[in-house]
Parts: structure tokens; C-alpha cells; sequence
């Protein structure tokens, strides 16, 4: 059976699910038994056995950072599984002696799940199930900035997923720590990250990015803090009701993953998850039966809408310095909102206005001409018309550019491989006579002369296309007589099957946003 051609997102799935499904489900399942075990005991904590949500989630703290430090580093990938193996087993032997042994009474369980009847009516599963979606779908649309806009740094995906597991180990412990602040620290945060989201969507970074990253690392921590903070005070009491809650807390996390991965590429070709995440965590925390819009708040939200809107026409149309438009715009969007933060229905209402401010931005403060936005596995292109040029961006990374109105310069290529560049010196009129180049990752082409071949292994197909419909790199090429193949696929898996002395010159100009992928700066790659 062959898989060829199905999307990237699919077989990875495909793949984990024949590779680990079995072992994955298996071990997803002990939390709740164990929990359950706990709760039929006569031990104290029974009458709590949502603190075991505490230590597992510690121990996947410890199972993350130790795997890429110090497992991957002392085992080789056959005694790793050797180990796993052994690890297995001794967990089935620990487990066995925690086995509830029915001491305790049927009649003195009916009794505690009456007496907890009223409590567990009180919490709503689709509060639970939203809180849970608010933090999983905080966490991918955090790394996917700080991946793909801040640094596309090795393991950098790491210190988000810690957070994110750190707030259940606060939050369901035996002594909670989730202090009633936070909460407040919440309504102030939120629209700083409305405002970094802002920068996000412009393409602006801050002079430094340690700085960028504290910013969404920070805002992360709060709002996971919070909705999880509060998926504990309204978790049902009655044990009986376990399942139940771990079945929506599981649920809330996968629907999540499914709306950052699956939904928001197929509805829209930018970065719009962070925000949209941002007005669905407001949405929760800020939610109250008491607190409905009246008429009144809903006419200060359209002349907030049109101020908002009205302010980025302006700046786009008269070229408003840069600083001063990112000072005045962020204080309109944060001011409003931090003086609404006690009336929870204008709160809402503000923060989508910003939204709205915050997707049109492109469009009325930019400089630019859109020309071409794309969005799939390997992140976001955008091709945009400046000055007189042409640019590819790729995250927030420019990866390419051409002139557009210069005849004498339109093939002159701007970024990596301008002639003043060692590529650039080797590629323009060929000085050593060099017929026969290989070269890993296309960006938006290059310039190749008469009796010259070029193999290009990209790893993004949808990139070729891009590189061919609107940038005349590659025609112009063809046209000088060069002929140009390319090998879709893993450059380096593909160049396995490449002969010895097949090029006279090899390039490797692979990029991830701005960094070359880590597979192919190992001592293996190197070796290959």
C-alpha cells in the first residue's frame, strides 16, 4: 500500500499511531485507574484522588527533559527499547500490590457519593472540556510563534510543554497553588498578549528575542495557570464522577490540538490561532450568567471598533513613524481593556474588537502589497510587494527576493546568493567552470547559465511551485539553457541513493524560519 502523496500531518499520525498507539493508550489509561483505585481505598488522600494528576504530570516533566539529556546521550536506540521493555514490566509489578482490595464498605460509598450529589451537579462538563481546549490550544499556538517567529532552535519546543505540564503539577496538588491573584494578573496580561500577537502578525520582532520568548512563555504560564486553576475548583467531588471529568479534560486537550493543527490551516493561510486562543480563554474566565451585554455596551463597542480601525487607516496612509504607531497602538488596544477588566461583558466585547483591529492590521498599515499567502505542514509563506521587489517570507524569515521593475537588475538575486556571497561568487558566470550542482532547499530560486544541470532536493513540494509561479529565477534558467530537476523529499534520505562524484558542487542551504534543520548539522549528516 502505498502513502505517497497524502498529507504530512497524516502520516505522522499514521506513523505514531502503528509505532506507539498500543503503548501510548495503554499507559494514558493508568492515571484514571489509579485515581479510581485510590478513591475506593481507606487511605486519607482517597477523599482527594485528583492530587495523582500532580505527580504524572511531574513525572512527564522528568520523562521530557531527561529523554533528549541524558537517555538519547548514555543509550543507544536498541538497548532504549530494550530499556523501555524493562521498564513496562516493572511498572505492571508496581501496580500490582496497589490493587484495592474492597475494604472499604458499599453502604459508606453511597453514602459519601449522596453526600457529594450537590457538588458534582454544580460543575458543568462543558466548562471542563472548554478549559482544558483554552490550554491545550494555548500551548501549540505559543510554540508555533516562539517555532516558527521568535528562533527555530533545537528542542526550543521544549520549555512551552514544561510550563504547560508545570500548572497541572501546581494546580492538583495536595496543597493547590493557584493563588485568587493570578486571576487578576490574567485581565492584565491578556491584552499585552493581544499585543505581542500584534507583533506577531506584522512581522515585528523586539530587539531581543529572550525577550519575545519571556513575553509568550510568561503569558502562557498565567492563562494555563488560570484555566486549569479553574478546572480544579469546579472538578465534581464524587469520585464516581472521575471518569467522566478525565474523559472531558482528555477530550478538551485534543480538541484543541485539533483546532491549532487542523482547523485553523484549513480556514485560513496566516497566523491567526494565537488571537483567536487569546478571545477564547477570555471568553471562559470572563464568563458569568450575571454579566450579560446590555445596548449600551454593545454601541461603545462598535465606536471602539471603528476608533480601532480608523487609527491603523491612518497610520498606513500618512507613513506614521514605526515607533510611535507601535507605542500609540498599543496603548488603544491595552488601556481600553484594562479599564473594562471589571466589567466582564465589555472586557469581551473590546478584546474581539482587537481581534478584528488585529487581522485587518496587514491590510491598512502595511506598506506592501499581498500577493500571495500560503499555510501548510512546514509553516506560512507569504509573497508580498515592496519598494520595487519581491519578497518570499517564510515565518518571519526572508528568504528571498527579486526585482520587480529594474530590467537591468531583475535576475540579480538580493538574499543568500547575491554575488558578493561565497555561493553567489561560485553561481555568477561560473568562474571554475562548474556543470554538474546538487543542492539541499530551493527558497525562490537561483540563477543557473548555459551547459549547467542543478538537482534540487526540497523537502516542501508546495515551495517548488511558489519558487516557479512568482519568481522567474528558475525560467530564466532554463531559458540560458541549464536544465533543473528536482527531488522532493528529505534531502538527506534522498541523497543516500546519490552516486559518489555526482556533483561538482553540492550546496546545503536547508532552512526552517531561520534555522538550518538539526538533522542536517549532526555528525551523521556530515558523515553522509
Amino acid at each position: 500500500m502505498s502513502f505517497e502523496g497524502l498529507p504530512p500531518t497524516f502520516l505522522l499520525l499514521l506513523l505514531l499511531a502503528v509505532n506507539t498507539g498500543i503503548c501510548f493508550f495503554g499507559l494514558s489509561t493508568i492515571s484514571l485507574v489509579l485515581q479510581r483505585w485510590l478513591s475506593a481505598s481507606n487511605l486519607k488522600e482517597s477523599e482527594n484522588p485528583y492530587i495523582l494528576y500532580s505527580p504524572s504530570n511531574l513525572g512527564s516533566i522528568l520523562g521530557l527533559l531527561s529523554y533528549p539529556f541524558v537517555v538519547e546521550r548514555l543509550l543507544r536506540h536498541d538497548s532504549q527499547s530494550s530499556a523501555w521493555w524493562i521498564g513496562y514490566l516493572l511498572l505492571i509489578l508496581i501496580l500490582i500490590p496497589c490493587t484495592p482490595k474492597k475494604v472499604k464498605e458499599e453502604a459508606g460509598e453511597d453514602v459519601k457519593s449522596e453526600d457529594l450529589k450537590d457538588s458534582a451537579n454544580t460543575s458543568s462538563p462543558l466548562r471542563w472540556l472548554g478549559l482544558s481546549t483554552c490550554g491545550s490550544a494555548l500551548l501549540l499556538a505559543t510554540t508555533n510563534i516562539i517555532s516558527f517567529d521568535i528562533a527555530s532552535t533545537a528542542l526550543l519546543w521544549v520549555l512551552p510543554l514544561t510550563l504547560y505540564l508545570l500548572t497541572f503539577v501546581l494546580v492538583f496538588k495536595s496543597k493547590t497553588w493557584f493563588p485568587s491573584c493570578l486571576m487578576t494578573v490574567a485581565f492584565w496580561i491578556l491584552p499585552l498578549g493581544l499585543v505581542i500577537g500584534w507583533f506577531a502578525e506584522l512581522h515585528i520582532v523586539l530587539p531581543s528575542m529572550i525577550l519575545m520568548g519571556v513575553l509568550y512563555l510568561a503569558t502562557l504560564f498565567v492563562l494555563c495557570m488560570c484555566c486549569h486553576g479553574t478546572l480544579h475548583r469546579e472538578r465534581p467531588r464524587d469520585p464516581g464522577q472521575l471518569t467522566r471529568f478525565y474523559l472531558y479534560m482528555s477530550l478538551g486537550g485534543f480538541t484543541g490540538s485539533v483546532f491549532i493543527n487542523w482547523l485553523i490551516p484549513l480556514i485560513s493561510d496566516r497566523s491567526i490561532e494565537y488571537p483567536l486562543t487569546l478571545f477564547l480563554t477570555v471568553l471562559l474566565l470572563s464568563y458569568s450568567k450575571g454579566h450579560q451585554a446590555t445596548q449600551r455596551t454593545w454601541s461603545y463597542t462598535a465606536v471602539y471598533l471603528v476608533v480601532l480601525l480608523g487609527v491603523f487607516f491612518v497610520i498606513g496612509k500618512f507613513k506614521v513613524d514605526p515607533q510611535l504607531a507601535f507605542l500609540g497602538i498599543g496603548l488603544l488596544i491595552m488601556l481600553p481593556l484594562i479599564a473594562t477588566k471589571r466589567s466582564p461583558s465589555q472586557f469581551r466585547n473590546f478584546y474581539a474588537c482587537g481581534i478584528i483591529a488585529l487581522l485587518a492590521s496587514p491590510y491598512l498599515i502595511s506598506s506592501s502589497t499581498n500577493h500571495f499567502f500560503h499555510r501548510n505542514f512546514y509553516g506560512i509563506y507569504k509573497i508580498f510587494d515592496q519598494n520595487g521587489k519581491r519578497h518570499l517570507h517564510h515565518g518571519t524569515t526572508l528568504h528571498g527576493t527579486q526585482y520587480l521593475d529594474d530590467s537591468d537588475k531583475h535576475f540579480l538575486p538580493l538574499a543568500y546568493y547575491h554575488p558578493n556571497t561565497p555561493s553567489g561568487a561560485l553561481l555568477n558566470g561560473n568562474p571554475l567552470g562548474l556543470t554538474r550542482i546538487g543542492m539541499i532547499g530551493l527558497g525562490s530560486g537561483e540563477y543557473l547559465n548555459e551547459g549547467q544541470s542543478m538537482t534540487v532536493y526540497e523537502q516542501d513540494r508546495d515551495n517548488v511551485e511558489i519558487a516557479d509561479s512568482h519568481f522567474t529565477f528558475l525560467q530564466r534558467g532554463r531559458d540560458q539553457g541549464a536544465e533543473i530537476d528536482f527531488v522532493v523529499g528529505d534531502g538527506r534520505l534522498a541523497l543516500k541513493s546519490v552516486e559518489d562524484e555526482s556533483f561538482d558542487l553540492f550546496i546545503v542551504d536547508a532552512f526552517s524560519s531561520d534555522s538550518i534543520p538539526v538533522h542536517l548539522v549532526t555528525v551523521e549528516a556530515m558523515q553522509e
